[in-house]
């Protein structure tokens, strides 16, 4: 009774039970054990040659070294084993078993069970390759996001590219123009020089000092020593405004370098809109409502784009001229800039998909539905939060709140192209 018990508890484990005499090699074994093997017990026949024959190579040497500890040291052993059925498909059995010793401590038996483990280890490496499908798949996922942060930020540059060059050609054309006049003016001293020469080497004679007011007179000697201090400083301005441009562009496309850093949100926003001057000037009026701020541990390259591509909506959603408005303050652990305009606003169907990707209320041809999707992304991985807010018909607002973060902390991650 006992006996049928333990063959009944054997078969509802899945267990074979096995036992091989020492002094004669034979091995006794239950009918799951054959099952284990994947071999009808009608027709199944075990011995040790046969069974080592049926090992993957690879787990020979580990089953040989396991028995034979087990055998001289006592140590039982369970071990995972790999095996090539008849129609050479892999199979995995876990085989536990110890030694059983006589009265001198020799040893005599070897006990065991045997469980087929193939299913749960085809379920096991059907999970490893779905993770490694998973990680390529995350890999691809980010390489396509960076693609279309890049597509976006080359989108928008695209946008302001003939503004931009509008905004270097102005201060460019005046600092041309002063520089001709300079030219002229610095002509204009040749003869003066000449003639304070033949002052000089004429003193005292009235009609040389006479000839010397003549000449100035005629070159306009006061106009030109009065004007030619304002014509430098203009042209010395121009060239600072060509160069805060180029630089501000330069910061602009280095949108995929993530480097963490304390900045101040403020001179990120005034650049932002020194860029964007050209797209903004002839459609609103720009009006900056700016609170004391403390400096943000961010990527401002990144955070610039957020900004650009806010203020560019901004001019593009008022349709004749208007307001745009951006106030900064602090709140909690977080800073946050409000850009809000005058323009038409967004109906209340679209609200909750402004940052879905491809989604976009422009005409098709005008826009990539992209935009708002990377800014949304960008504000995620500072930790941060993008929210709109609109009345149709009344304009729109889009609130960035960011936290504070401190260089002596951990900063967070942020991947390159994200």
């Amino acid at each position: 009774m006992l006996e049928t018990r333990l063959r009944q508890a054997l078969a509802f484990a899945g267990m074979g039970a096995w036992e091989c005499d020492l002094r004669t090699h034979r091995l006794f074994w239950s009918d799951g054990v054959a099952v284990a093997f994947g071999v009808p017990p009608s027709e199944f026949t075990l011995n040790f040659e046969s069974f080592m024959s049926s090992l993957h190579p690879d787990e020979v040497s580990s089953f040989g070294n396991s028995i034979k500890a087990c055998i001289s040291q006592g140590a039982p052993f369970n071990l995972e084993l790999r095996m090539v059925d008849a129609d050479g498909k892999d199979r995995w059995i876990h085989v536990g078993g110890s030694v059983q010793r006589d009265d001198e401590g020799h040893g005599e038996r070897l006990l065991g069970l045997v469980r087929d483990v193939t299913p749960a280890k085809l379920t096991e490496r059907a999970l490893v390759l779905k993770s490694v499908e998973q990680a390529l798949l995350l890999r691809e996922l980010k390489q396509a996001q960076s693609q279309l942060l890049q597509a976006e930020k080359m989108s928008t540059i695209g946008q302001l590219a003939a503004g931009v060059a509008h905004e270097i050609n102005n201060p460019m054309s005046f600092i041309s123009s002063n520089m001709r006049t300079l030219k002229r003016f610095v002509a204009a001293f040749k003869p003066v020089v000449a003639a304070y020469e033949a002052v000089i080497h004429g003193i005292g004679e009235p009609s040389a000092i006479a000839r010397l007011e003549v000449v100035k007179l005629e070159h306009d000697i006061e106009y030109v020593l009065s004007e030619l201090p304002q014509l430098i400083e203009e042209s010395l301005d121009g060239i600072d405004r060509v160069r805060k441009i180029v630089q501000d562009l330069k910061t602009f496309s280095h949108v995929d370098e993530a480097e963490w850093q304390q900045a101040d949100l403020h001179e990120c926003l005034d650049d932002t809109l020194n860029i964007a001057r050209n797209a903004l000037k002839y459609k609103a009026e720009i009006v900056k409502k700016y609170s004391a701020l403390p400096k943000i541990v961010c990527v401002s390259s990144q955070l610039s784009q957020v900004f650009l591509n806010l203020l560019v909506n901004s001019a593009q959603a008022i349709e004749t001229r208007g307001e745009i408005q951006i106030e900064t303050g602090v709140e909690g652990g977080f800073v946050w800039v409000k850009i809000s305009d005058s323009g038409k606003g967004i109906k209340p169907e679209h609200l909750p998909r402004m940052f879905e990707p491809f989604f976009t209320t422009k005409a098709v041809g005008t826009g990539t539905g992209l935009g708002l999707s990377v800014c949304h992304g960008i504000v995620k991985k500072h930790n941060g939060e993008m929210i709109v807010e609109s009345v149709y018909g009344q304009g729109a607002a889009f609130t960035v709140k960011l936290p504070i973060f401190s260089l002596e902390r951990n900063l967070p991650t942020l991947p390159h192209g994200q």
